[in-house]
């Protein structure tokens, strides 16, 4: 994908003055090079707090729609171990219990016996789980729409396919 169809939106944002300080004080340092990492950090904060925001209407946390998420990307039944849930969140499993612990007592998700090996547990998805997941991804898309409309179509397209070529390079260095 090349740039042809793409605006570039030359208003200068804060980590613009950051670089030129930088370049004043410091020339030649190369100073630039930071710039895309600083904006990936502030739009974090940024994007972040637009996401929890939409989330907390309905009464969940980020970590509580991301197991709700899991659970219900994994296909019906909607059930997976709780090791299986912790890696794909990134978190530990003590980190895991208390955020599983909120949606049980919600009756959001149910713990049960795995069915192939009973010493383990399944956590699944409850009817109630699958609803509010539900509402929650059409605010989380609501909202991410919302956020990309200063974009062009081209442009979105282009970001998400830099990112992933970023993405994809971190992952495979984490994996080795």
């Amino acid at each position: 994908m090349t740039t042809d169809n793409v605006s570039m939106d030359m208003r200068k944002d804060f980590v613009d003055s950051i670089v030129e300080q930088l370049d004043t004080e410091l020339p030649g340092m190369g100073a630039e090079a930071i710039a895309p990492i600083a904006r990936f950090s502030r739009l974090s904060v940024f994007l972040r707090r637009h996401v929890v925001d939409v989330l907390s209407e309905h009464e969940l946390s980020e970590s509580e729609y991301n197991v709700l998420a899991a659970l219900r990307r994994s296909g019906a039944p909607y059930a997976l171990g709780p090791s299986v849930v912790s890696r794909s969140l990134l978190f530990t499993s003590g980190g895991l219990t208390p955020v599983l612990d909120r949606l049980t007592e919600r009756g959001l998700i149910v713990r049960e016996p795995d069915e192939t090996d009973r010493r383990k547990i399944r956590i699944r998805l409850t009817p109630a789980g699958i609803e509010l997941h539900a509402a929650a991804l059409r605010s989380h898309i609501r909202v991410s729409r919302e956020l990309l409309a200063p974009l062009l179509p081209d442009e979105r397209r282009l970001l998400s396919a830099l990112l992933r070529t970023l993405l994809v390079n971190f992952e495979e260095i984490e994996a080795a």
